[in-house]
C-alpha cells in the first residue's frame, strides 16, 4: 500500500505532510477522526490542539497502525482502529472535524465515500482533505510510470462536484511542493459562500494537491485564516538530502569506472605478458624437443 514511511522518506515529503496537519490542527475542533492516518505521524499534531477534545486515527492497514500504536499512542485523547473510508465504524454526527489526505484517489466509491464522512460529522462539522490534482497524476505517469494504488484522477470540477452532493460550503486550493510549499485558496474571503471562484482555473493546471474544506455551515472564518501558508527548506538542507547525495554518488561512479578502467589496462597487459610467457614456454619446449630429436638420432 502507498503511504508515507516516517523513517526512510526524505525529509522535504515528511516536512511538507506534517506541514498540512499543522494547517490542519488552525481548523480541528472537538472529536477529530483521521481516516486513512497510516503510521500516525499526524496524530501528535492535530490532538494537541487547544480545540480539540479526542482523537481518532483510522486506516485500512493493520500494520500500519501497529506502527502507529506503537510510536504514537501516548497521548490519553488518542486512539486508532482498523477500518476503511467507505464504511466509518462511528455513529451518526458523532465527530466534528474529519480529516482524510491523499485518500479518495485509493477508494472504490468516492460518492459513498464521502457520504460516510457527512454522515459521521456533526451539523457544521469540517471535512478537510486532499486528492492529487490531475496534472500531477499525470506528470508522475510520464516520469514514474502507472500508480496501481490510484483508482482516479481529479480534475477540480470532478472533486467540487464530489463534495457539492453532500456539503453546501466548499472551498478548494493547491498546495504543491518544490524545495517550499505555498498554498492559495480559489476563492477569495468575499466569495466564500457556495461557488468556485474563477481563479480555481489557474489552479487545475498545478502540480501538487487539491487541498480542501468542505462544511454545511459557511467557511467565512475558515477562509480569512486559510488564505495562504507556505513553509521553507534551506537550500544547504534540500542540497544535503537530495541533490550532494546524488553529486557524491556520480563522483564515486566516476572514480569506480576509472578504477574499472585502470583495471582492465593491467588485465590488459597481464594478458600480453602472459601470451609473450606462453610463446616463450612454446619455444623453449621446442627447443627441447629438437635436442632430444638431435640425441635420439
Amino acid at each position: 500500500m502507498e503511504r508515507i514511511n516516517v523513517e526512510s522518506e526524505r525529509k522535504i515529503i515528511l516536512i511538507e505532510h506534517r506541514h498540512r496537519y499543522e494547517w490542519i490542527s488552525n481548523f480541528a475542533k472537538g472529536n477529530v477522526l483521521d481516516i486513512a492516518c497510516g503510521v500516525g505521524y499526524g496524530s501528535q499534531v492535530l490532538a494537541s490542539g487547544e480545540s480539540v477534545r479526542s482523537y481518532i486515527g483510522m486506516d485500512v492497514s493493520q500494520e500500519a497502525l501497529d506502527i502507529a500504536t506503537t510510536k504514537y499512542l501516548n497521548q490519553s485523547n488518542i486512539r486508532f482502529k482498523l477500518a476503511s473510508l467507505e464504511r466509518i465504524p462511528l455513529l451518526n454526527s458523532s465527530m466534528d472535524t474529519v480529516v482524510s489526505l491523499e485518500t479518495l484517489e485509493h477508494v472504490d466509491n468516492v460518492e459513498q465515500s464521502i457520504k460516510e464522512i457527512e454522515r459521521v460529522l456533526a451539523p457544521g462539522g469540517l471535512f478537510i482533505g486532499s486528492v492529487p490534482t490531475k496534472s500531477m497524476e499525470l506528470r508522475c505517469r510520464e516520469v514514474y510510470g502507472e500508480n496501481p494504488y490510484h483508482k482516479r484522477m481529479f480534475s477540480i470540477d470532478d472533486i467540487e462536484k464530489a463534495l457539492r452532493k453532500r456539503f453546501k460550503f466548499i472551498i478548494i486550493g493547491n498546495v504543491s511542493t518544490s524545495i517550499g510549499s505555498l498554498f492559495r485558496f480559489g476563492n477569495t474571503p468575499e466569495d466564500f459562500s457556495s461557488t468556485i471562484h474563477d481563479q480555481n482555473i489557474r489552479l487545475e493546471n498545478k502540480l501538487g494537491s487539491f487541498l480542501f474544506i468542505a462544511s454545511n455551515k459557511t467557511l467565512e472564518n475558515e477562509v480569512k485564516i486559510a488564505n495562504e501558508f507556505s513553509f521553507n527548506m534551506d537550500i544547504v538542507d534540500y542540497d544535503a538530502e537530495t541533490t550532494h547525495p546524488l553529486r557524491l554518488a556520480f563522483d564515486n561512479t566516476e572514480k569506480l569506472v576509472a578504477e574499472r578502467d585502470d583495471f582492465i589496462k593491467q588485465m590488459k597487459i597481464a594478458l600480453d605478458n602472459t601470451d609473450k610467457l606462453v610463446a616463450e614456454r612454446d619455444l623453449y619446449i621446442k627447443q627441447l624437443e629438437d635436442r632430444l630429436n638431435l640425441y635420439s638420432n
